[in-house]
């Protein structure tokens, strides 16, 4: 009598052995759609993370909305730190292809819901995390996003500006936007010139990059002065030809507000060191 008993309990075990198998696979399954959005090499969620070159990875807004935010970065937030100049001609669209982090990073700061606003700030900490932590891919344009960003985020529930601060600084090393071009010191071109030969003509700063770095140099010191954590980015000769060249070209209005803000920087600088504002610090 006990026999059925135990045929029926083992069909019981039997079948809930069954079940387990299918969960384990379903499980696996799932685990293995997660891992496809999951990057092996950098251990970074792929999902979250926007191509850089592809600016409809970052944005979509109505144009009249992409438009009045645009105009309020020209007329108010780049009245207080003029890094970089957008001339009047340029649109949303055009900006959003030529320069698609910095434009995200410029919709996210004037966003005002605040859920959506860090929502949008925290695929921008992904996305240079990405960028330069993990790929080490320095542009300008994650330059002039990054300065914008740390320069209008009006809240943040962990402190970041000491750390970032020391990536803006080394993203300007990278760029090498904090000395002068280099001129051309390879084998191969000393011998073209020896030759008679075309050589490729010295590259020359845009006032684009005069800009960016006199405005790197605006934000570290202020932060440097705030939090005392951190140093400035360090005063170049190459830095003082780029405040007089803006001085004197006066492309638009907000050249000759930053030149006064970096003099004042430096002013500051040299009252709390006890040093001379006029002092340059060798590029070696």
């Amino acid at each position: 009598m006990q026999s059925p008993g135990i045929t029926l309990q083992s069909s019981s075990d039997s079948e809930r052995a069954r079940e387990g198998e299918t969960s384990l696979e379903g499980h696996a399954e799932e685990s293995s759609s997660a891992l496809s959005l999951y990057d092996i090499r950098t251990r970074t969620p792929v999902s979250v993370l926007p191509a850089l070159n592809d600016a409809s990875n970052f944005v979509h807004i109505p144009c009249d909305t992409s438009t009045r935010l645009l105009e309020q970065f020209r007329n108010e937030n780049l009245n207080y730190l003029p890094c970089i100049h957008i001339p009047p001609h340029v649109t949303p669209q055009e900006l959003m292809q030529e320069k698609p982090f910095f434009w995200y990073c410029l919709t996210a700061v004037l966003t005002p819901n605040l859920i959506e606003r860090e929502s949008l700030f925290t695929k921008v900490h992904d996305t240079i995390y990405q960028k330069l932590v993990v790929e080490t891919t320095p542009s300008m344009d994650l330059l002039l996003g990054l300065m914008t960003f740390m320069s209008w985020k009006v809240y943040c529930a962990k402190p970041f500006l000491n750390f970032y601060s020391h990536l803006l600084t080394g993203l300007v090393s990278e760029l090498g936007i904090n000395k002068a071009p280099r001129k051309d010191q390879s084998v191969l071109q000393g011998f073209n010139r020896a030759a008679g030969l075309k050589t490729e003509p010295a590259m020359k700063r845009t006032l684009e990059e005069r800009r960016a770095v006199l405005g790197c140099f605006v934000i570290t010191s202020s932060i440097a002065s705030s939090l005392f954590k951190s140093d400035a980015l360090r005063w170049t000769p190459h830095m003082e030809e780029n405040l007089e060249i803006l001085a004197s070209t006066k492309e638009c209005f907000g050249d000759e507000l930053l030149v006064w803000l970096v003099r004042i920087q430096r002013l500051a600088i040299s009252t709390r060191i006890g040093q001379a504002p006029d002092t340059r610090i060798s590029e070696e």
